[in-house]
């Protein structure tokens, strides 16, 4: 079977600081996955690894059958570029027609400033686009050599509600098209709806792979939400092993015994209005597994 991505062992340091540990998994074709980690789990450097752009200290890395960075490879991997990894002095429709350059059967100039709405910005120079409007041109140059596996870096980054909802969308269809996506984002509410796996990265190992459903599910974990006036700091010293917090009126408790939580606060008298019990949340889910909370 041809993965899209495999690692086998993989380890990496920067001097005497181990980044990536013995790191392994197989990443199947037109699927689109999300990576999750806290800043320093090792995120950046695994993607330069996939990249080509680091090479690993022992393990094997495959990318769709290939060494990372080969010759064989650039043709069919894109990689959406930071906003200010690009001169601003350069016209959207250039940036366009260079980028095209780098491919054998590159998407149309007129296919690329569809993709990414910039039809009335053709002639605008970069850095006089608004960071939806960057967003979306650096989207579609990493996607303009018609890449069988993508890497999108916080992708809706300074965008509006509406374009990252049309993002998302565009991204869905990425993947219908046979294109495998491999995303990071700190939005975890939005790519929830459209992730197939996430892989949470915890000091350079893989702590759990799943779809958004299995790792919530595996927590067992739900989240009480009411309205009530007693303070946060009250509650917190009610249920010290619990996690609180209080938005205004509103209070969230995760816990993994809903009943027993709403006992002990009704036998100290909190006064709980528009009581809820949600399904535990990814962003929730994350947060669990990055301080180790696994089953």
């Amino acid at each position: 079977m041809e993965w899209a991505v495999s690692l086998d062992k993989i380890n990496f340091s920067y001097g005497d600081k181990e980044v990536i540990k013995d790191l392994s998994c197989q990443l199947a074709l037109s699927n689109i996955y999300t990576l999750l980690g806290e800043n320093g789990a090792g995120k950046t450097t695994l993607i330069k690894l996939l990249l080509g752009r680091l090479s690993p200290l022992s393990g094997q890395i495959s990318i769709l059958g290939h060494k990372p960075g080969s010759q064989a490879v650039k043709g069919c991997v894109g990689a959406m570029l930071q906003v200010g990894a690009l001169p601003s002095n350069i016209r959207v429709i250039e940036y366009i027609h260079l980028f095209q350059s780098y491919y054998d059967s590159p998407m149309s100039w007129q296919g690329a400033l569809q993709f990414a709405e910039l039809e009335k910005q053709k002639t605008t120079f970069f850095g006089q686009l608004s960071g939806g409007e960057k967003q979306r041109l650096l989207l579609s140059l990493a996607l303009i050599g018609q890449p069988k596996l993508v890497f999108l870096d916080e992708p809706t980054l300074a965008m509006d509600v509406h374009m990252r909802q049309r993002l998302w969308q565009k991204v869905v269809q990425l993947k219908e098209r046979g294109t495998t996506v491999i995303l990071t984002t700190h939005n975890l509410q939005e790519v929830e709806s459209v992730t197939d796996q996430v892989l949470v990265l915890r000091d350079g190992e893989i702590v759990a792979q799943g779809t958004p459903s299995q790792l919530k599910s595996h927590l067992q974990r739900s989240e009480l939400r009411f309205f009530c006036d007693t303070s946060e700091v009250k509650i917190k010293s009610l249920l010290p092993n619990f996690m609180v917090h209080k938005e205004g009126q509103k209070i969230y408790i995760a816990t993994d015994d809903a009943p027993k939580v709403i006992s002990l606060l009704r036998q100290h008298s909190v006064a709980m209005h528009d009581l809820s019990v949600t399904p535990l949340s990814l962003t929730q889910a994350f947060i669990d597994i990055t301080r180790g909370k696994l089953p």
